[in-house]
């Protein structure tokens, strides 16, 4: 593993051990980061040599959250952002300005539920605001220097959307061959049983919470539970420090990699990963 990939890891149990007595039943700061890593991922965009990710996140609380993440979001902002920049170092990531997490309350979001949104700041740190405008996607600059210039930036132009077809770790960012898989889970036993769930290349996050890839009814998921990722062509189910575990086979796993039929526990649901 290597030295980025373990000080991200180190970083986000930091977050959750540091915070979890004061969130209790309450979201959880991990959460919020892996929602910034999944933002990250899914709006990537890819100019000629390098691959520019979002570095604005909005987060946004229900009521009762609020008043629980209110007197240590600075705190907590703060630690999300060397999370990001922790994130972007070890995936080779570029950013277009200064990482920025913020936090609102939005009154609709209902307890334990939250939203975050992303976007590419339009700003080179430390520009002038009266500096005259670039057309898109020509920025000047002197060797060493950021331009004093703001970067006005017609993403059509300047990005090419990140090409499909190239999984990646949910965790560890390590890149997936291009092959197509073709597998699925199907649900054996819980609330909605004989439900299938198709995997593909993408990694997807298995929880409680209904925002998750495939969500799953059942007061014994944690709401972020577990996550398969596809790599060097075979699938692996990572558990995500559940409270109650996942397990393969009868056997609790922290990660595995998985074969045709082998039979998944997550709380009472249980799931069977087949190959199609």
């Amino acid at each position: 593993m290597g030295f980025f990939n373990k000080l991200e890891k180190i970083s986000e149990k930091y977050i959750e051990g540091f915070f979890k007595t004061k969130f209790a039943d309450h979201i959880q700061p991990a959460e919020i980061a892996k929602l910034i890593m999944r933002e990250m991922r899914d709006h990537k965009n890819v100019s000629i040599s390098k691959v520019y990710v979002p570095n604005e996140f909005k987060v946004l609380l229900g009521d009762e959250d609020w008043k629980t993440v209110a007197p240590v979001r600075q705190a907590l902002a703060s630690e999300l952002r060397e999370f990001a920049q922790q994130k972007v170092q070890s995936r080779d990531y570029n950013i277009v300005g200064e990482i920025t997490v913020t936090f609102e309350l939005d009154k609709s979001l209902q307890l334990g539920n939250i939203a975050v949104h992303s976007s590419f700041s339009e700003e080179v740190p430390g520009t002038s605001p009266k500096a005259p405008p670039v057309p898109a996607g020509i920025v000047e600059e002197q060797p060493g220097k950021f331009s004093d210039l703001t970067i006005i930036v017609d993403k059509s132009k300047f990005y090419e959307p990140a090409p499909a077809g190239r999984g990646q770790d949910t965790l560890t960012g390590k890149a997936a061959v291009t092959a197509r898989p073709r597998a699925l889970l199907e649900q054996k036993a819980g609330t909605r049983e004989h439900r299938k769930f198709p995997l593909s290349e993408q990694g997807v996050i298995m929880g409680r919470r209904r925002t998750s890839d495939i969500p799953l009814e059942d007061s014994n998921i944690s709401r972020v539970h577990a996550s398969i990722d596809y790599l060097e062509g075979s699938f692996f189910i990572t558990d995500l420090g559940s409270t109650n575990g996942t397990f393969v086979n009868g056997i609790r796993i922290s990660k595995k990699k998985l074969a045709d039929g082998d039979r998944i526990r997550m709380g009472t649901t249980f799931l069977e990963f087949r190959l199609v």
